[in-house]
């Protein structure tokens, strides 16, 4: 036991000295990496609920997944490259935003309003759930190609 631990840690020290002399970052572990996500992801999330109703519309990467959203309004959010995986959008107001490479697997968007929102050819809808999501005549045939459960509504 005591050799194990002994070896990690020459191991370990040998890693960052090797990192260090290549100008690289040194090696993190990955609950240091799951710790550095989870910050970012909840800074993601703190920034969307309180610069979006001060008037900042670009969210682009932000990992927002696992999170609820109901009735959330992003009119004219540049969102691109988001991750709402597993977030429940239900009634989230998208119109007129930028859902270039967003992605909605497994994401609850009941009742959510998607009319004007553009780049859709490249949004990612994996099982999400669109019942009674507002959608136009061109939305619906940029979706049917994509992996979706729940019937949308189509307005005019």
């Amino acid at each position: 036991m005591k050799k194990s631990i002994l070896f990690f840690t020459a191991f370990m020290l040998l890693g960052l000295s090797f990192a260090k002399a290549q100008n690289r970052p040194p090696i993190i572990s990955s609950t240091e990496a799951a710790k550095k996500k989870a910050e970012k992801r909840l800074k993601d999330i703190q920034t969307v609920l309180t610069q979006y109703p001060q008037g900042l519309r670009g969210f682009e990467y932000s990992d927002l997944s696992n999170t609820s959203f109901v009735n959330i309004r992003l009119y004219g959010a540049m969102l691109r490259g988001t991750n709402f995986n597993n977030t429940d959008l239900s009634n989230a107001d998208f119109q007129q935003a930028n859902l270039d490479f967003v992605s909605f697997i497994n994401a609850k968007l009941i009742g959510a309003n998607l009319v004007g929102a553009y780049n859709l050819e490249t949004a990612r809808f994996g099982d999400a759930d669109l019942t009674n999501a507002k959608i136009t005549a061109a939305q619906e045939k940029i979706l049917k190609g994509k992996n979706y459960k729940g019937t949308p509504i189509v307005v005019k």
